[in-house]
């Protein structure tokens, strides 16, 4: 083995820096690494290369790792904001749902649910009374004239804080329809008939129908019908 050149050294040096040589053949590199200074250089500068290279390989270890860390809590914080960002927008659905539907939205009033007070004829023939809500709230009253048969509808929110006040503009008055189209509109296209609470094409239930002989209306309220007609 003395007779090997430093190449052959080197060569064997490499082995032994992996640990792939014998172990006569390591016993023979540290005995000539101990003597010469260029073979001895050459180990060293080996063994740090695989000192950097192992090195290296932990420092990629850690920022994978790292990388993956960082990864999974992108996700959690995406999925946590996701979460959040939509348990709000519930909430927010529920409560505008909620203000709509008791505020809001009006629900037509079954019969038992509304009177009908202060029934009168008019001078000219028209019917006029008070459509006025069980709970005392002032609800939207609609009427619908159907050939000279009258439907008349009240609506109400759920939760109403207008108070109804007995008011002649708070009437109902139904007059018999006239032509538009005839100068004047003097004469009635069809006579009132009958006039009914509830929905056309649901129950409806009746009020006052032809014949039926009303009180006549206060002077005081034709008075105030004839400044409302004239305003």
């Amino acid at each position: 083995m003395s007779k090997m050149t430093c190449d052959i050294y080197q060569d064997l040096i490499a082995l032994y820096v992996d640990g792939l040589c014998s172990e006569d053949s390591g016993k023979a590199v540290e005995e000539h690494i101990k003597s010469c200074k260029k073979c001895a250089d050459a180990y060293r500068q080996m063994k740090n290369e695989i000192k950097v290279s192992e090195i290296s390989g932990e420092e990629r270890e850690e920022n994978s790792e790292f990388k993956l860390n960082l990864s999974k809590t992108w996700k959690r914080f995406k999925r946590n904001v996701f979460l959040k960002v939509m348990a709000a927008v519930l909430a927010l659905g529920i409560i505008f749902t909620s203000v709509y539907c008791l505020f809001i939205k009006s629900y037509l009033l079954p019969w038992d649910k509304v009177r009908f007070e202060n029934i009168c004829m008019l001078s000219d023939g028209s019917v006029a009374f008070e459509v006025i809500p069980d709970s005392g709230k002032k609800g939207d009253v609609k009427v619908i004239d159907i050939g000279g048969t009258f439907y008349v509808t009240c609506f109400s929110p759920l939760i109403n804080f207008t108070d109804y006040v007995s008011e002649p503009s708070d009437y109902i008055r139904i007059k018999p329809e006239t032509d538009p189209y005839e100068t004047g509109a003097a004469e009635p296209v069809h006579d009132c008939e009958a006039i009914y609470y509830g929905d056309i094409y649901g129950q409806h239930d009746l009020i006052w129908e032809k014949g039926t002989q009303l009180p006549k209306a206060s002077e005081e309220l034709e008075e105030e019908f004839e400044f409302l007609i004239e305003n």
